[in-house]
């Protein structure tokens, strides 16, 4: 919409990282000072409301895992996702209808910084995804 100067919307929902990205700031309108009358209020998390938006609800794609013998390592970062030689056991992805959380792990696994995430390099993710392909038994 704002490409093409043609915006209808006032307000509208987006994810806390992808709100934090350079891409997002560029076609928003910067909140920081509309913020700033929040800042001191204790019931709220220090996120609630920042230049890229308000928070309203908080979600988390978790890395979950089986554990093993007691002293075995545990994967503990999305680049233990894909260790295939430390962990060589099968691997699922969430299916949720919004595969960029699975695409923004393969990123973030790559090296890509959380601000640099979007927009989403597809074809660096598929190649990532690529990588595990053959321990994935569940999409």
């Amino acid at each position: 919409m704002v490409k093409t100067g043609n915006v209808s919307l006032d307000l509208y929902l987006d994810s806390a990282i992808q709100a934090a990205s350079r891409a997002h700031r560029q076609v928003t309108e910067d909140l920081t000072e509309f913020c700033r009358q929040f800042a001191d209020c204790e019931d709220l998390s220090a996120n609630a409301c920042v230049a890229g938006g308000a928070l309203l609800q908080s979600t988390a794609t978790l890395l979950a895992y089986r554990t093993g013998k007691p002293g075995e390592p545990i994967p503990e970062t999305w680049a233990d996702m894909w260790d295939t030689e430390k962990f060589p056991c099968e691997r699922a992805f969430p299916n949720f209808n919004d595969t960029w959380r699975v695409m923004a792990a393969a990123l973030l696994t790559d090296g890509i910084s959380r601000d640099e995430l979007f927009p989403l390099d597809i074809d660096r993710a598929l190649a990532m995804l690529d990588k595990i392909r053959p321990t994935v038994s569940l999409w």
